[in-house]
């Protein structure tokens, strides 16, 4: 369990983009280019096809890399009780803080995870890892997005242009219809003054509605809306339906909560 005060850092929304951007051009040094769409590779090692994932299983400890390519690693409300720390992002249309996203933070330095101990490809290991976040948990080592990470950063060899071309054929295409951006914006915001007849003079209170706008995988131009509500009631963040059909993600709103 988390021990002594958590640190929590806000930042706007355009502030955290343009750190991410830094983040990337500064690791860019340490890693080449995918010979693999990591978007359409497995991270569990039940789901893995290729023929990298059929040899032995990488140790983590001599690895690492998973832990330093992601520079936005969401986070679930389950994981937030137990870590010592995280980033909130607040919306940049909003007056009122409105946070909609919660990440781990990474070290602006190294670009690496600030849990992550030691080097990559030698000894290394995570400062939390039996707290560590659903998201972490949920890549397996050995997976095929695990062996194109480590290529990528020359801890296993590269593919040959035919086996890149081969393995590419075998991957499982993206399921059609599933939510792959979702956009939390201001929907409207209102000001009410109130007049007070002692010294303190008027009052003025500003009350938002936020609305949630989701994209379907292949289309970044046609986003529907499917919830709008109020920051004060209720508390949602942009990962929160990344992966869902619009059925199940329609849903979920309506329930006005999340099963996590």
């Amino acid at each position: 369990m988390t021990v002594g005060p958590v640190q929590i850092r806000r930042m706007r929304q355009g502030e955290f983009y343009e750190l991410v951007r830094e983040l990337d051009e500064r690791k860019f040094s340490h890693f080449s280019e995918p010979q693999l769409p990591l978007d359409r590779l497995p991270k569990k090692l039940a789901q893995s096809v290729t023929e990298a994932s059929k040899g032995s299983v990488p140790e983590c400890v001599e690895c690492g890399v998973c832990c330093g390519f992601p520079q936005i690693v969401p986070l679930m409300n389950a994981d937030l009780p137990v870590l010592d720390g995280y980033w909130e992002i607040e919306s940049d249309e909003s007056a009122t803080g409105v946070v909609i996203e919660r990440v781990m933070p990474r070290d602006a330095e190294t670009a690496r995870c600030t849990h992550l101990r030691g080097e990559f490809g030698g000894s290394i290991g995570c400062g939390i890892y039996e707290t560590r976040p659903f998201v972490c948990r949920d890549f397996d080592a050995g997976s095929d997005r695990c062996h194109e990470y480590r290529r990528m950063y020359g801890i296993e060899p590269k593919l040959t242009d035919q086996e890149a071309e081969f393995e590419a054929a075998r991957l499982p295409r993206l399921e059609a219809g599933r939510i792959s951006l979702a956009v939390i914006s201001l929907d409207w915001r209102s000001t009410r003054t109130v007049l007070s007849f002692d010294d303190l003079g008027p009052t003025t209170t500003e009350t938002e509605q936020m609305k949630i706008t989701v994209f379907l995988d292949g289309d970044d131009e046609c986003g529907e809306v499917i919830h709008s509500y109020d920051p004060t009631e209720e508390s949602w963040t942009e990962s929160d339906l990344i992966g869902l059909t619009m059925a199940e993600a329609k849903e979920i709103v309506q329930a006005g909560k999340l099963d996590q």
